[in-house]
């Protein structure tokens, strides 16, 4: 891991790179890599404007999907990968439109952040992403893309955040938006 970022509770400089590698032994031996990198940089009078960007890349070697167990598998889609999709739901999808989960991701995310105020905070996003099942992401096909704008309250316990998010590579399941509240900024 490498870290260069500020504060802990509300981000505003720096990058955050890490590279994981976690082997699991046993009757399901496979292993999984994962590589994530976050960066934002602010600017204007009293640092005021946000920039933010996420990527991600997640393969596992090891075991063919169906033999690798559902809550092993690598997913994609929600509040804090790709917003406008249902939780875990970029990817394939089994003929009930339920997840199924893939052997590698690939992720990317873009956020431009304004404050309005010194507890307020506006934002606007897009997040796109795409699940494979084959052990390396190829890099190539069937991306999800959601965007969407946000408002952020600063409370004594960091970031309050509330989303609003349509897919634009929208599926016969998927919602026309979605609305996500969580703690902290997405990135």
């Amino acid at each position: 891991t490498w870290d260069t970022e500020d504060d802990p509770l509300v981000l505003s400089e720096g990058l955050r790179a890490s590279i994981t590698a976690t082997p699991h032994f046993g009757s399901d031996e496979f292993t999984r890599l994962e590589a994530v990198a976050r960066s934002r940089a602010s600017f204007g009078a009293a640092k005021r404007f946000t920039v933010a960007g996420r990527v991600r890349a997640a393969a596992t070697a090891g075991q063919a999907l169906r033999s690798l167990p559902v809550n092993k598998r690598v997913y994609s889609g929600g509040g804090s990968s790709v917003r406008g999709y249902d939780y875990q739901a970029v990817g394939p999808l089994d003929a009930n439109g339920v997840p199924i989960g893939g052997r590698s991701a690939v992720e990317a995310a873009i956020e431009a952040r304004a404050k309005i105020t010194k507890r307020i905070e506006i934002a606007a996003f897009a997040d796109a992403g795409a699940v494979y099942s084959e052990p390396f992401p190829d890099f190539a096909g069937d991306y999800l893309v959601g965007a969407g704008l946000g408002v952020r309250y600063f409370s004594a316990l960091g970031p309050i955040r509330l989303d609003a998010a349509m897919p634009l590579e929208k599926r016969p399941t998927d919602r026309d938006f979605q609305i996500y509240i969580s703690l902290g900024q997405p990135f």
